[in-house]
Formats: structure tokens, C-alpha cells, sequence
């Protein structure tokens, strides 16, 4: 039997000029999926500001194809969303932002789904 969960994936965090991790799909039960997420990039300052993101599987690492969006300009005091591909068990996503402090990230939809 299939079932959904949506829960809060993670709190809006404020991305710095290191990339890191944002939110990472549990392991357990490993037919685990993150499927239908929007990520909210908000720019909380008065200068625009880019940002980029990826949505790692398990076992990799950031990469041009491991990109969901790269140096994307948001400008100020205003927000973007950005579709993510689904994603299995394990998989992370990471962020960094062109200046620390400017630009918050958060899931405003998305659902786990298991078979």
C-alpha cells in the first residue's frame, strides 16, 4: 500500500556563501521519495542577490548535473520558487547564496512518499 506524508521539510534558513545542506530525504524506509517540492528563495535585503541550489542523490556530490538552478538573480526584497525533481531516500539539498545573510531558503510544498 502507497502513502503520502506532509510534513514541515524544514524551517525558512538563511543561506550563506559556503554551500550546505538545506534538507535531507531520510534513508528509512529506503523506497523513500521527496516528490513535488517548491523551494521559496526569498531576499531579505535592499540589493539583489544570487543563489543556487541542487538536489544531490545519495552517494554524490554537487555537480552542474546535479543542479536544480545555479546563480540565480533574486532581486531585493523579493522571493522566487524554484521546482526541485524528485528525489530517494538519501538524496540532500544543498544551497549557498552570493552573500551571506541575503537570502533565506524554504519548502513550501512537497510530500514523502513511500510504496
Amino acid at each position: 500500500m502507497s502513502t503520502n506524508s506532509y510534513p514541515l521539510l524544514f524551517s525558512s534558513t538563511i543561506l550563506t556563501t559556503v554551500e550546505a545542506s538545506a534538507y535531507e530525504v531520510p534513508v528509512t524506509p529506503p523506497t523513500l521519495t521527496l516528490q513535488d517540492l517548491t523551494l521559496k528563495l526569498t531576499n531579505v535585503t535592499a540589493a539583489t542577490a544570487t543563489a543556487s541550489v541542487w538536489g544531490i542523490p545519495a552517494g554524490s556530490t554537487s555537480s552542474i548535473t546535479t543542479a536544480t538552478a545555479i546563480d540565480v538573480s533574486i532581486p531585493a526584497k523579493d522571493f522566487i520558487l524554484i521546482p526541485v525533481e524528485r528525489l530517494s531516500a538519501g538524496a540532500s539539498i544543498t544551497a549557498l547564496a552570493s552573500s551571506t545573510d541575503a537570502i533565506t531558503i524554504q519548502a513550501v510544498t512537497g510530500k514523502l512518499h513511500t510504496i
